[in-house]
């Protein structure tokens, strides 16, 4: 998600600026006997890392507030992350942390096989903490990457190699990107099951705090979606049934965009996504249907849903980036992952979703405000974060015609 930096989507906050694993993009290959072994392989490492789990350093307080993505009051900025607002080193694991962000779509994808977006570092000059790593992950590191997150904001991330296998590592000393790992940190300590990476370990010395979890080497990480998408689907309706950790915030109510929109129309227009007209004819009904939209509730929620949050296994679909994440309406990681395929030009499938019209309503409400709004403090120097809300706002836009039956944009 791109949240705002004012505003946590109404849930969460900004962890998101980046929103991209910082992991191989090796294809995930078809499901027969000869993967087999590369399947059992990936099992082990899982298994290696969750022996671990007890090396964990104390997480902190994970509530200091943070901002949020979607909402004025706790969408948690992972779209800052790029939907809620959020900044991880998990470029791979971490979407608004691609550094062709605010290139053209048909430019993504095009990168070398083995040489991810997520590894082509900005912050190579930033050194890893080894006392911190240690902590994390017992031990000492044999070999140490550095990983390009190329999200939005200014975590860092390494593949550190070791006896026991590799481990994604990201590190954080900025304020809000601290709150974000530290939130994130929770739900590893405290989560498990299929749909997220193994936890390996967190240290927190109070200035800098450092998490490592498993390195899904062989995941497909989009764009593009794969032709079946169907296990994203099945793992956001078991992240729904999974009890949230009691230290993650429960996502606020929602404040209504649209009618901020009405209020000051003009920064909305200046995007030059619909004529004045369009905008007179439908805000009426945007306003009544984001109403609708209900992000209140007791499920794990994501919170930033978004391409490159999501990564494709032998087991399933694997969620990364968690700074944003809250307690809220499952619906929300369903919006979010639909808005996420129709931005990727991906089919999306048939789900059951009854107040489907109010959460596209939400949604592009929340970027038509936070489009047009300043960069904030969290994001890096140079950051797309706007441009690639804008170019989400024009999907989401093209959602609510659809959905509402708005007349068409143009």
């Amino acid at each position: 998600m791109r949240d705002g930096d004012e505003d946590e989507p109404d849930d969460a906050e900004d962890g998101s600026e980046e929103r991209q694993w910082a992991c191989l993009t090796e294809r995930v290959p078809e499901a027969d006997e000869s993967d087999a072994p590369d399947q059992r392989r990936e099992d082990d490492q899982s298994a290696a890392h969750e022996e671990r789990v007890a090396r964990v350093v104390d997480v902190g307080d994970p509530l200091e507030p943070i901002g949020a993505r979607l909402g004025d009051e706790n969408l948690d900025s992972t779209r800052a992350q790029k939907h809620a607002p959020g900044d991880e080193a998990h470029a791979c694991q971490d979407r608004a942390d691609r550094p062709d962000r605010g290139q053209p779509r048909t430019h993504r994808g095009d990168h070398p096989p083995l040489v991810p977006r997520s590894q082509r570092c900005h912050h190579a000059s930033v050194q890893l903490d080894l006392d911190l790593l240690r902590q994390a992950i017992g031990g000492s590191p044999v070999v140490e990457e550095a990983l390009d997150t190329g999200g939005y904001t200014r975590s860092r991330a390494w593949r550190v190699a070791t006896s026991d296998g590799p481990s994604f590592v990201k590190q954080a000393e900025e304020a809000g990107s601290l709150h974000m790992l530290r939130r994130e940190a929770a739900v590893y300590r405290n989560v498990r099951g299929p749909f997220l990476p193994a936890f390996v370990g967190f240290a927190d010395s109070g200035e800098q705090a450092l998490l490592a979890i498993e390195y899904l080497e062989n995941a497909l990480w989009p764009p593009p979606y794969p032709d079946d998408v169907t296990p994203l689907f099945d793992a956001l309706e078991a992240v729904g049934a999974t009890e949230p950790p009691v230290e993650l915030p429960a996502h606020g109510r929602w404040a209504a965009r649209w009618k901020r929109v009405a209020a000051d129309p003009e920064r909305f227009l200046g995007l030059g996504l619909c004529p004045r007209s369009w905008l007179e004819s439908s805000l009426e009904t945007l306003i009544a249907a984001e109403e609708g939209a209900e992000f209140s509730g007791s499920a794990l929620v994501h919170n930033d849903v978004y391409s490159e949050n999501v990564g494709f296994t032998g087991r399933g679909a694997v969620l990364v980036d968690w700074g944003a994440s809250v307690r809220g309406s499952p619906w929300i990681d369903v919006a979010f992952a639909l808005l996420s395929l129709r931005v990727e030009d991906a089919v999306p499938p048939q789900v059951d979703f009854p107040d489907e019209a109010a959460f596209a309503a939400a949604l592009a409400g929340h970027f038509a405000v936070e489009a047009a709004a300043p960069l904030p403090d969290w994001a890096a120097q140079g950051s797309t974060l706007r441009e690639d809300m804008r170019g989400d706002l024009g999907y989401a836009l093209a959602w609510c015609v659809e959905t509402l039956g708005l007349p068409p944009l143009r």
